[in-house]
This record gives C-alpha cells, structure tokens and sequence, in this order.
C-alpha cells in the first residue's frame, strides 16, 4: 500500500483503508449510510510531510484548507484525487481522501453552471431600434397678409438606443450601418388654425411629403440605408384665409403636435445569427430561439417607469407584446407593433436564448477534463433545451438607472445560479438517469435507471459469497413519490388545481359535447380547452353549469405508503393554444411560463430570480394558417397534431408515453417491490477495480443490483467485504 501525497511518498505500515461505495442511483441506496471515500490515514508527522502539507499543524495555518493532489495504490488498486488535512498534530496527521464520484462530485458542487465556458460573448450586430419622444408640446403659429407656406423643425430628444446616431437638435438622424430600415412617425395633431404636412429628406434630397390630419397620425416610410446616410424632417404650415375689417384677408394657422408623439427607426428583422439559432438545430446550434409566452417578464419593475407610447413599459408587455421571441412572416421582427381602434404601440421583440442540454454536458465535460461514455444527451436528448428568463437588452435605452447594454450576449447569464453537481443531479431526476465516474480514466457515463433494471448483463460472483443472504425488512420502501417542483413564481401554474375529490367522468372535444347536467364535482376533460370543466356553481351566470377548474397538468404520481421522494426543479413548460393578437388570424401553440425575468442592464431592484424549464425545440412547423414558425413544447406532437419524429417521449407525467411511464415507473414499482438482503463476500482485485452500481451480479440463481459495498483493504488485499444488494 503507497499514499503519494504531492511528490510526498507516505510511510503508511501495515495500515488498512475502510472503503464505502453507494449507488449514484436514485433511490438505490435509501436508508443507508456511506460513501463514495477511503476513510482517514494517521501519517507520521516527518519533516517532509508538514512541509508538504504547509506546516497545517502550526496555529495560523488553519486560514485555509490545506488540500494537495495524491495518488493511492493498494493491492493493485489506483485511487487519486485531493486528499484534505482533516486534524494536524505535531506528531502526525490526519488525512482524508476521497475517491471514485466523490473526487469529481466534490468539484462539481464547487463550481457553479455560469461559471463554466460556454462560448464566451456572441457578437450581435447593433441594437434593431431607435426611438424618440417628443417631450413638450410643440405649438406652431403662422400670421400673414400674404399666402405662403413655412417650414418648422420638429425635435425629438432620444430615449432609446439608436442604431444610429440623432442630433443634438434632434432633427437629423444618421445611419451607423447599412441595413433596410422603416421609419415611423405617430404624430398627435392638434390643428386650430390651417393645417400641416411632414416633409422627409435623405442626404438634403426631398424624399416624400405626407398630409396630416387633425387626430394621432402614423407615417411609415421605407428606405435603404447606408452607412452616413441622413434622414431629415421638417412640418410644413398650411395656412388658411381668415377675413379681417382692418387688414384685409390674413392668412394664418396655429397647430400643434402634441407630447407623446414619437419617431421610430426599425430594423426590419433581428440579427441573421438569431433566425439561424431557429432554423438549425444542435448540434449545428448551440442555443434554440423560438417564441414562448410570457406577459409577465417586466413584472417587477415600477409600474411608471420606461414609457412606451405614453404607457409604462411593463404594462405594455404584458397587454399586448406577450411573447419573447416573437416571430412572424418567416422571421423575428426587431420590433412589433400592436393596433387596433383605439391605440396604437411599437415595442422592442424581446430576445432570449436557450441553451441546448447537450451543449452543457459538453462544456462541463471540457471543463473538468472528462469524457462522456454513453451520453445520451448527443443522442435520444439531443433537442432538450432550458428555459430562462433573462432578457438580452436590445432595444432600451441608456439611462440613469440602466447600464448601458452591450452588443454581444453570453449563455452564462442563461443558466440558472446552480452548482454543476445540482445541475447534472436534475437532469437525472427528470430524464431517469444516474452516472458513474471513473476518476482514473476520467470517464463520466450516463444509464437509465429503466435499463439497468431490465438489463440481462451480469457478474456472477458465486464464487466470492462466504455468508448466507440476509433480508433487511427495514430497508424495503413502502411507497415512491416523483414530482415536478412547479416554480413558486410561475402565475402560468395558478390555473393547476387539484384533482383530489373531482370525479374524471371522460373526454369530450368540445364544449358543446358536454351532457347537460351532471352531479356536483363531475368532471370532463376538454381538449380544446386543455382543461378539466367540473359541474358547480358559476358566480358569473347565478346558476349551476360547467365551470372552469383545472388546467392540464399532472405535478406528482405517488404509489403506496411512507412515501421515498424523486423531485425535479427542471419543470417543464406547459402550451398555450392560442390567436396571436399581433397577427390578424395566426393561432399557434407555445410554450408559457409567466415569471418574472431579469433584464441586462436593469437595476438590482428591478431584478429576480427565475427557475429553469425544459421543452424540446422541434425545428420549424406549421401554425393553424399551415405557415412555419420555430416550435418547441414538452409534447410530441405539432399544433396540428401531428406526430413529431425523433421525439422519444413527452416530458410529462401522464400517459403513455410520458417520460414517467417510459423512464420512471418500471423502475420506481421495482424498487418498491425488491426485496434487499446483506451478503458477504471476499472480493477479488479484479472485481472492486471493475464492478458498476449499473451491472448486475448474481448467485444463486438470482440476480441482484449492489446498493452498497463496504469493507477494509490491506497491504496484501482485501478483507471481507459487505454487499447490500436488491433482488432484481
């Protein structure tokens, strides 16, 4: 046995190591004590040892840990890792050293997910929008014997980025780059007297002239823009005759332009690099874009802050500009415009990206230095991608409560603040997965729990037994919950009832389909609605009838008793099938999740946390009007309802191809129902350097999963072992 600590060979006799392993397997290993480590060594305290472990024994060494790389051989067996002073004395120390997944588990959980590289800045040409307001009211006045017209100039002051540059007078804006661009005028007019016209001009050349009317106008003009190009403006008067006894005809107009009205340069489209992120997927992509509903991004900024259109930002986006990634006419429009009747709003398209699961697992593989043996995540996983809700800002302004907005962004800031370890420890609890890590190799490989369970692979061990098998009773678990942890800030879930006490009568289409009356807390599944209609008391109409109850979803399956708990925070999203009020006659189906979200640049106050989802982008797909849009959703099928390829199951707990039924629930009954048993056995070399919690071993004509195995090795060997298995 040798413990080389740094370049520091340990003297360590004839001492032994008590090793601990359990299963990385969800629910495996319940009940039982341990780990995956080699207990203390007591190191004599020999000159070169406390220099090697920096003098730990010494009062003013305990500042910090004292940790440094070794290596353990035993028997034939390699260990290494970071062995740790757990006490010092001047006459020897106490060191721990863990091996197997607690070397790598230890780094995961030090290291946080938006610390690992992901690519670093994406460089995004400049901001899609500019935007002025004019500030005051602007009053004009014309008095004149004689009939002629004048031209006044009309100022804006800048309010939000400009993907070129205005004036200080605010009446000339130049272009920074060459793009197609539209540029919109909404002028409120107020004509007493006469009337006016806007005049437009490109480099001093007269472009177009528009009337105005005595009401809020909007002017649009397209135009080709090159870099220097200048757009100038000016209000020509439009006088009228007015008799007068002592001066003859006077020609004369008083008008004016009201505070709110705004000028606008739009970039047609965002930047190519985002529409590209929709039409690839990974792994020519490394992040999706794709719409996903939620009103409530600007939730918890001030109600009054950032006008838009002489409305407050946030009410704006959650009335009309509902969707982050709004996309239309085969593109995401840089901005967007709301009208009807009544009101008229542009606003800035809300730009989030959303890394692909896969991608993840890659970087933090590249970050520790690891390869992934059987990762699914390149393979059946590979179009998983996370939620977040964090908004690039593309499109407001710099402010004295804003910091100013950069023109690249990185996914760091679009994972949530979890450690590696918590990350790869969800991902497992919502696909059915475990992993193993072999420090040695640097391996990382991923299993289904499913697969081990229906595995016929095994070890026969037959020959190493030396004890008959006992039954541990107190280790067999009565019950399973699973749950999805549905985020506490989500208002998406406040439609999520329970169904506990409803009685689920069947399924209709259609409202129409429902009988006419039914007992009190019956219930029909609607599907047009995606919704349970339970028959009760309806405040609105005073009378007993179908009333909304519940909302599609299933948040939990629990069996049996003293209930052992699986639960996930990688919720997934629920759909909204919906008409999109931007565009006359689209219905489409999104994801939603309605939680606040964090805004680049925004002050702290303005900020909060969010929880992550899951969903799988599907690529492009038709809408109702059968024109392609960037779908993702947790199911399988398409706002058609057609059957989607490649997807291996609906991230769900319901029905027969949820990721539950296919991954969890053969598993999760087999646990509950297995029965576990303590054997002894005397370990061959071969078979502690090799054995996975994943591989079966048998004896007497029985197959068995190693829940824990512990027991000491020594200089010559090892000594007997204990297994706790479970039947299989």
């Amino acid at each position: 046995m040798k413990l080389k600590l740094d370049n520091y060979v340990c003297d360590l006799g004839d001492a032994s190591i008590s090793l601990v392993r359990t299963s990385p397997y969800p629910l495996m290993a319940n009940g039982l004590n341990g780990g995956n480590f080699v207990f203390n060594f007591s190191i004599p305290a020999t000159p070169e040892l406390k220099k090697t472990l920096l003098y730990a024994h010494k009062p003013h060494a305990f500042v910090q840990a004292v940790e440094v790389p070794y290596q353990l051989t035993v028997a034939g067996l390699q260990y290494s890792g970071t062995a740790q002073v757990a006490e010092a004395g001047r006459f020897a120390y106490e060191v721990f050293c863990p091996v197997e997944n607690g070397d790598f588990n230890a780094a995961a959980k030090a290291v946080k997910l938006n610390e690992i590289d992901l690519g670093g800045d994406i460089q995004l040409g400049d901001a899609a929008m500019a935007k002025a307001n004019l500030i005051a009211d602007l009053n004009l006045y014309h008095w004149e014997q004689m009939s002629f017209e004048r031209e006044e100039n009309l100022p804006f002051t800048n309010i939000l980025i400009n993907t070129g540059e205005l004036n200080a007078a605010g009446t000339i804006f130049t272009a920074q780059q060459a793009r197609e661009a539209t540029f919109v005028f909404f002028l409120d007019c107020n004509f007493r007297v006469g009337g006016a016209t806007l005049k437009l001009y490109k480099n001093d050349v007269f472009v177009e002239e528009f009337g105005l009317y005595n009401t809020r106008n909007r002017i649009t003009r397209d135009l080709s823009l090159a870099v220097g190009d200048q757009l100038s403006w000016q209000l020509k008067l439009v006088p009228d005759m007015i008799p007068d006894e002592y001066y003859g005809d006077i020609w004369s107009a008083d008008i004016r332009i009201r505070t709110g009205s705004t000028f606008d340069v739009v970039f047609m489209n965002m930047d190519p690099l985002i529409l590209g992120a929709a039409t690839q997927r990974y792994p020519d992509q490394n992040f999706a874009v794709f719409p996903v509903e939620n009103p409530f991004v600007f939730d918890k900024w001030p109600d009054d802050f950032y006008q838009v259109d002489n409305e407050s930002i946030k009410l704006v986006y959650e009335q009309y500009f509902k969707v982050m990634n709004y996309f239309v006419n085969g593109d995401f429009p840089a901005t967007m415009l709301f009208e009807n009747e009544e009101d008229s709003f542009m606003a800035g398209n809300i730009f989030v990206p959303f890394p692909y699961l896969a991608y993840l697992i890659k970087r933090i593989a590249y970050h520790f230095n690891y390869a992934i043996m059987d990762n699914p995540f390149e393979d059946e996983l590979k179009y998983a991608v996370m939620i977040n809700h964090y908004v690039e800002n593309r499109f407001l302004a710099n402010d004295a409560k804003m910091l100013a907005p950069s023109d690249s962004f990185n996914l760091q800031n679009h994972v949530p603040d979890w450690s590696v370890y918590e990350f790869l420890d969800q991902l497992c609890k919502l696909f059915g997965l475990g992993y193993e890590v072999n420090n040695e190799l640097q391996t990382i490989t991923f299993n289904y729990v499913d697969d081990i369970v229906k595995s016929e692979d095994y070890t026969d061990i037959s020959e190493m037994i030396v004890s008959d098998p006992v039954v541990l009773f107190e280790k067999k678990i009565k019950g399973y919950r699973y749950q999805f942890e549905v985020p506490d800030n989500d208002k998406q879930f406040d439609d999520v009832k329970s169904m506990e006490g409803i009685n689920v009568l069947g399924t209709v289409d259609t409202l129409g389909e429902l009988p006419s009356t039914g007992q009190l807390n019956d219930a029909y599944f609607v599907n047009f609605f995606d919704a349970y209609l339970v028959w009760g008391y309806n405040p609105d109409t005073y009378q007993f009838g179908w009333v909304f109850h519940s909302r599609h979803f299933v948040p939990e399956v629990t069996e049996g008793s003293d209930h052992q708990e699986v639960k996930t925070s990688l919720c997934p999203l629920l759909q909204r099938e919906k008409a999109d009020q931007l565009s006359s006659g689209r219905v489409w189906t999104i994801p939603a999740s309605y939680q606040p979200g964090r805004f680049e640049g925004a002050p702290d106050t303005f900020q909060t946390d969010w929880q992550p989802g899951v969903v799988w982008y599907h690529g492009l797909h038709n809408d109702g009007s059968f024109q392609p849009y960037p779908f993702a959703s947790a199911g399988m099928y398409d706002h058609n309802d057609k059957l989607i390829n490649g997807v291996p199951f609906a991230l769900a707990l319901d029905g027969e191809n949820s990721v539950f039924e296919i991954k969890w629930k053969d598993y999760l009954d087999w646990r509950m129902n297995s029965k576990p048993v303590r054997v002894k056995i005397q370990p061959s070399l071969d078979f502690l350097r090799s054995f996975s919690f994943a591989k079966k071993v048998r004896f007497n004509g029985s197959n068995y999963l190693i829940a824990e195995i512990r027991g000491n090795i020594r200089r010559n060997g090892p000594e007997v072992f204990e297994l706790t298995l479970l039947l299989c």
